[in-house]
Formats: structure tokens, sequence, C-alpha cells
């Protein structure tokens, strides 16, 4: 089949594109483009959308055929995909009142239309070699024992005692993915397993009218967040062996994204020593048992929850601080109990004004299980003074609700800080 292409949109039907009744779940399109006559040496580029996403996007070769691979999910017979045309140039001599362009900037044709069997493909490398990584860190099973934990414990007590601004982060597989957007991880695959997960179609399409590469843009403003925070931190978790169990029969996306996370923590702070180094369950570990929580309560002047749940009369109960406050922050959209907005895109800034109004937090300890956005205001306690430490679902396996898989671990929950 082919198609006239118009400067600016051309809507595809999908059914003309040679299934009648379903696509493939993953399936790649391979398209060629072609100059109408007299176009030829003209400048163009061009852009595939589905679901307002932007799939593939390439700029258009002066001379001779252009490839464009789309690779789309959820394709449906009913679907559109749209075909956006910059026309941008053209050469010396081209005859300008000629009316060339007007009706068709070239022929689109359809090469191949291929299921795509294997979702993440050669990115499953990345992954044997973090796996690799994570264990010659020595960051599987428990780690979290003997001389490694011993340390770690005491530079947390040690800032806390000397009144020091520090602050720990962790990195999973969802800030994986925002690190990643547009190079390992395509917008579609961001949009869905990340955006909408965390915040919710509500929060994360208020932008989509405005701004043609809302996706990206979104994901630009969340990895600056985030990259800000890392740079920030004293200590960054990392992802541990146990995340790819399994990767020789089968690599998952989130596999993938685990491995972008590693590979940007390790670009941060490429020396420290292998012993010293922490994963991203690291205060998941240290909440099996009282010791570490009861410290924390003991030597900080007081403590500061943030999180979607106000846990402070449990804390209260367990660790006996000397104070202890609560900094209320949206829900998660998959796993919390509202509907409203998320974190992003305005609603942490009531966060950030309320940590802000503390002012001098010296002594202080902030307990954060705030997703993506726990790195920001993590970093935003320590620049006033605090201790922060970004717990994470540690949050979740206290309050008995948001993650399942924090709310159902049996080896956490408030009887074992008792």
């Amino acid at each position: 089949m082919s198609i006239a292409v118009s400067a600016g949109r051309t809507r595809i039907p999908a059914s003309t594109l040679g299934s009648s009744d379903s696509f493939p779940e993953l399936c790649r399109l391979r398209f060629e483009f072609d100059w109408a006559d007299g176009l030829a040496g003209c400048d163009g580029r061009v852009e595939f959308v589905h679901g307002a996403v932007v799939l593939a996007s390439a700029t258009i070769s002066r001379f001779g055929r252009t490839r464009v691979d789309v690779v789309v999910r959820g394709l449906a017979p009913s679907h559109e995909v749209l075909c956006d045309f910059q026309l941008t140039g053209v050469p010396v001599g081209f005859p300008v009142n000629a009316g060339l362009g007007v009706e068709a900037v070239g022929e689109l044709s359809l090469h191949t239309l291929e299921e795509v069997e294997d979702p993440v493909g050669a990115r499953g490398q990345l992954a044997l070699a973090t796996r690799d990584i994570a264990e010659r860190l020595g960051l599987r099973g428990v780690y979290m024992r003997g001389d490694r934990r011993e340390r770690f414990v005491q530079r947390i007590l040690n800032a806390i005692d000397q009144r020091q601004p520090y602050s720990v982060v962790r990195l999973g597989d969802g800030e994986g993915r925002i690190l990643g957007a547009n190079s390992t991880f395509s917008s579609a695959e961001v949009l869905t397993q990340v955006l909408y997960y965390h915040f919710g179609p509500r929060s994360v399409e208020l932008n989509r009218d405005r701004d043609q590469d809302w996706v990206l843009s979104t994901c630009t403003i969340l990895s600056d967040m985030l990259r800000q925070a890392c740079e920030e931190a004293d200590e960054i978790g990392l992802p541990v062996w146990d995340f790819f169990r399994g990767v020789e029969e089968a690599c998952t996306s989130g596999m993938v994204a685990y491995s972008e996370a590693m590979f940007y923590a390790l670009s941060l702070a490429p020396h420290i020593k292998g012993e010293d180094r922490i994963g991203t369950n690291v205060f998941q570990q240290l909440a099996e048992t009282p010791d570490f929580f009861q410290a924390v309560g003991r030597k900080s002047e007081r403590i500061i929850l943030v999180g979607p749940w106000d846990l402070t009369t449990q804390l209260q109960s367990a660790l006996s601080p000397k104070a202890i406050s609560y900094i209320e922050v949206p829900q998660h959209h998959t796993w919390g109990e509202g509907d409203g907005f998320g974190q992003y895109p305005f609603l942490h800034s009531a966060v950030d004004k309320h940590i802000a109004s503390l002012g001098d937090l010296r002594g202080s300890v902030f307990l954060i299980g705030a997703g993506l956005y726990g790195k920001h205001y993590a970093k935003l306690a320590k620049r006033q003074g605090a201790v922060a430490l970004d717990i994470g679902s540690v949050f979740d396996s206290w309050g008995g609700k948001g993650l399942p898989y924090a709310v159902r671990n049996p080896r956490l929950g408030l009887d074992k800080l008792k």
C-alpha cells in the first residue's frame, strides 16, 4: 500500500496497513518515503504518532528513499497512525511559485509489517552486565550485615550526632526508565510503565494538547529533578543482583530499567569501595530488625515523616523519638486510595513549601516514602541541614497499605521495630 503524504498531518487508518482483524501485540511497521516530483533536494522531517505518543521520527534524505521503522504496541484496526511531516527547506533554484508540495510532498509505502517477538531485544545485554556488576559489588541476598552494615549505620548516626546534612536516595526501575527516556526507553514505554503508573492520566495529560512532545517534556522535567537529587546525595542505593534473577531465560523491561539506574549511579561516584556500596533495598533489610531505626529515633532531635500515610502515632510508640511530625504527599496513582492529581506536575510544590517553612533542620531526620519525588524531597531536606533517608516502600510496609509486595512482606512491619 502507498499513501500520499501532505505537509502537516496525514492520518493513516490502521485497517489499511494489511490486517483487517488484528495486529500483533508488538509490531514493527517499516515505512519508506519518497519525494514527490520536483521536491527532491528539499529538507524535511517526519514523526509517527499513535495514541498521542511520538513513536518514531526521522530526518528525510534529500535524495532517494528514506526508511523509517515504527514499533507500536497495542495497535488495533480501529486506530489511526498519524504521520506529521515538516517541510523545512528547499534548495537553491527551487521554483517558488510553481505550487510544488501543495497537494503532497511525497509518497509513503509500507515495506513490511512484522511481529516483534522480543520486546527487550539487545537491551538484555545491559541487564546481564548489571547483574554481574551487582554481584561483584557484593549486592546479593542479605548484604546489609557484618562490617558493611556497621559502616553504613555508623555513617548515618555520625551525621545525626554531628548535626551534619546527609542524604541517602535509592534508584529503582521507575527512576531508570525516566533516566533512559528517549534513548533506552521509548516514549510509549515511559508513559505506560512510569507516568500513568505513578501519577495517573489526569495529571500527566494536563499539557497534552499544548505540547506535541508532552511525554518527553515530562520526562525531561523528572529526569532533571532526579539527576539533581542524585548529584547532591551522599549515598545512592543501587539495583541488586536479586532483581535480575532469571535474566538468562527472559529479560524484562524492569531489568533494563534497573541497568539504566545502575550505570547512571556508578557514573556519579565511580570510586567508592565496593564494600561500602548499598542497594536499592537497603532500608528494607535494615527494617527487618529494630536496632537501626530505634537508634535513629534516639539520636535525632525530631523525626519528620514524608509519605502518603500519617504514621506519627505508630512510630512514636515504636521508636520513642523526642519529637515527630508528618508531611503528607499525594498518594500513588495505582496503589493509593485517592483519584486526584499526583505529585506531578504541581502538587509536589505543597511539600516543597512545607519543607522550606521548617527552617534550620540540623539534627532532624526525614523518613521519606514518596516514590520518584522522594529523592527530590531528600535533596530539599538536606539543603536545610537534615539527615534525609529515602526509605521508599518501607513506609507502605509500616502503614499496611500501598504497594502489595511491601504490604505482604512478612519480614517487614511495625512489629519488627519493637
